[in-house]
């Protein structure tokens, strides 16, 4: 009966999905990120935290809860991406303070919305690369849910991403290797999916054999059908085929490259 009440509440429009900025992608998905575990696979450089950043601050824009694991880089080089997605400026311009003059402009245009990022339901989870081990995302998805928590079942999903997959740790003590780690990461985030009702978006890098796959170099893999390019990240037979969706960043062949 559970179940049936949950389809007849998305079915009315009850329970929504997670919006996306991007009408196309969310189509493809059934209206947005439903609770689930999604993988997004890309090759270095390709956009995959510009990816889930926006969406993260779109979700977080429209009251959707997010809590960001950020393993990379540091808190400047995130909040200089965030301001840049709001102003729709470069944000390594910013970052590296290219521009006096421009930065200055971003201050006064967006003050307002810049001030907004503070008021989001936003939380950021830092830590350094490989400092940080799977486990943790069950904790801190926990906690989540304990501040944002709901009335029924469904009414208030939450997004997470985990940026990026290849960083996480092993729990201390643990004797496991990149396969093992990455895969049990991925299942740790079915489990805070199943557990807690929300979006797990793990990013991965792409195995350096594929990076030409991706870049629409490889005639061999064809056009069109984009179940083609499943499989084409690290570690893929524990992660993407264990998730609900695969979401790939890739050039169909013949593509021109995009100037800057």
């Amino acid at each position: 009966n559970n179940a049936l009440d949950r389809m007849r509440a998305r079915a009315d429009g009850r329970e929504r999905s997670i919006p996306l900025p991007w009408p196309s992608v969310a189509r493809e998905l059934g209206g947005g990120l439903w609770p689930g575990m999604y993988v997004l696979v890309g090759n270095t450089g390709s956009g995959k935290s510009q990816w889930t950043l926006q969406a993260a601050l779109h979700a977080a824009r429209a009251g959707v809860p997010v809590l960001y694991v950020w393993l990379e880089l540091g808190r400047l080089d995130l909040v200089a991406r965030l301001v840049g997605l709001v102003a729709g400026h470069k944000w390594s311009r910013l970052y590296l303070g290219t521009d006096a003059a421009e930065l200055a402009e971003v201050e006064e245009r967006y003050g307002e919305d810049l001030a907004e990022l503070g008021n989001l339901p936003f939380h950021l989870e830092m830590a350094p690369p490989h400092g940080w081990n799977y486990r943790e995302l069950k904790t801190t998805a926990h906690g989540i849910r304990e501040l944002y928590p709901e009335k029924q079942p469904g009414d208030r999903p939450f997004l997470v991403v985990l940026d990026f997959l290849q960083l996480v740790a092993s729990p201390e003590g643990a004797r496991e290797d990149l396969r093992e780690r990455i895969g049990r990461a991925a299942y740790a985030g079915r489990a805070v999916a199943r557990d807690h009702g929300a979006a797990v978006v793990l990013v991965s890098s792409t195995a350096r054999n594929h990076y030409s796959a991706l870049n629409g170099e490889d005639a061999k893999l064809g056009t069109g059908n984009p179940a083609r390019l499943v499989g084409l990240g690290k570690e893929s037979g524990d992660v993407e085929y264990a998730a609900d969706a695969a979401l790939v960043l890739a050039a169909e062949p013949g593509t021109p490259p995009k100037d800057g």
